[in-house]
């Protein structure tokens, strides 16, 4: 990359994404409902959500609004949060992602989490084998009739942290 845009160009591009990152960060910081995690000092962006908005939904609603948002599970005192990344040409998206971010948030504090009747109630210390199974098979509906052809499973809702095992059944399609 260096050769063909030089040290110049180079800086350029990295000074662009930073830009649209601290552009994503502010309008973040400025929703209700939205904390930005820590202090972004690169081109990479944690958020979590408030207890009325699950970031699962978000990145689900996102999702149908045509952006895409890297789910995190819980990890120690960490939340679920959501990740974005920026790039070169962030700062041209920004403004419709913050667009589309606010409308998601809504849509999510009216829907309320996602958690799933089965779900609810898994006490995972104490889960047995026919607990795993059964958790193991809940599915989540589908958005408001979100295109059956993408192939992208949405974020799946429940359990947050948990046996490695169990999670990654459960959270794959």
């Amino acid at each position: 990359m260096l050769t063909h845009v030089g040290l110049d160009g180079y800086r350029d591009l990295a000074l662009a994404a930073r830009d649209g990152l601290l552009r994503l960060a502010a309008g973040v910081s400025a929703m209700d409902g939205l904390l930005v995690l820590g202090e972004p000092d690169s081109t990479l962006l944690a958020m979590a959500g408030s207890p009325e908005v699950d970031v699962f939904v978000v990145a689900d609603e996102l999702r149908a609004r045509g952006f895409y948002a890297q789910v995190q599970l819980s990890l120690a005192d960490v939340p679920p949060n959501l990740h974005f990344s920026a790039h070169a040409i962030s700062p041209s998206t920004v403004d419709a992602l913050l667009s589309a971010l606010g409308d998601s948030v809504d849509a999510t504090r009216a829907r309320g989490p996602a958690v799933p009747a089965d779900l609810a109630a898994v006490d995972l210390s104490t889960m047995n084998e026919q607990g795993f199974n059964r958790a193991a098979r809940v599915r989540r509906p589908r958005l408001h009739g979100r295109d059956q052809r993408d192939p992208r499973p949405p974020a799946r809702p429940g359990p947050r942290t948990g046996p490695p095992l169990f999670l990654s059944v459960l959270l794959t399609p």
